[in-house]
């Protein structure tokens, strides 16, 4: 079932809204300072999920893909990060063929945390994208940067809920997009993810797991 694009650019909308009501939920109390000894707030974690990417092309079926991420923070103000995301759709309206859609990109960041349940972060690096359908004037394959300014709340101690903006450049194009995600914790060093992100040329939601040290 293909999602309308309407409803998929509303995420960003909802992404504010959430961003706007999650300060009136936090806790008072030091369950929730979680930054350094618990998985809310966590910057040093591995991720690995499973996605289903939209695309903005009629003739391209919706795809199944896999999300792998790491950030390590050796200082309590900078981390280091790495994603990957792949998929693969097929050309369901004009051939069997198959199209891949990956994006990888690895960089550094900065971190700053407000009364210990919210942690507010720029990071940036390099970045390298594929996604190329044949006949297609809006595909893409090369390297260039990203940046990505964010925000992350820790609700309750055990929850993490973030939203960012991502801007992209390969080669010479530059690409804007939005994500948002909640994080529930099983144990101290365990979570469960889902998130959900719009992009000029594709979207997607995901759900995964998180490993945090």
């Amino acid at each position: 079932m293909r999602v309308p694009r309407s409803s998929r650019l509303s995420f960003a909308a909802l992404a504010g809204l959430l961003v706007a009501i999650a300060p009136s939920l936090l806790p008072t109390t030091s369950s929730a300072q979680r930054l350094f000894d618990g998985p809310a707030l966590s910057f040093s974690n591995l991720e690995l999920g499973y996605e289903r990417r939209f695309f903005d092309e009629d003739w391209l079926d919706d795809a199944n893909g896999v999300h792998l991420g790491f950030s390590i923070a050796p200082i309590p103000v900078l981390y280091l990060a790495g994603d990957f995301r792949y998929a693969n759709a097929e050309e369901f309206l004009t051939s069997e063929e198959d199209v891949d859609f990956l994006d990888a990109r690895v960089g550094v960041g900065a971190r700053a945390t407000i009364a210990g349940t919210v942690a507010i972060y720029l990071e940036g690096g390099a970045a390298y994208g594929k996604f190329d359908p044949p006949g297609s004037e809006t595909g893409y394959d090369g390297a260039g940067f990203y940046v990505e300014p964010g925000v992350k709340l820790g609700l309750f101690g055990r929850v993490e809920a973030s939203v960012a903006g991502e801007l992209t450049t390969l080669e010479d194009e530059t690409f804007l997009g939005a994500k948002a995600g909640l994080m529930f914790s099983i144990t101290d060093n365990l979570g469960l993810t889902f998130d959900a992100g719009v992009s000029e040329h594709s979207d997607f939601v995901g759900v995964g797991l998180r490993i945090d040290w």
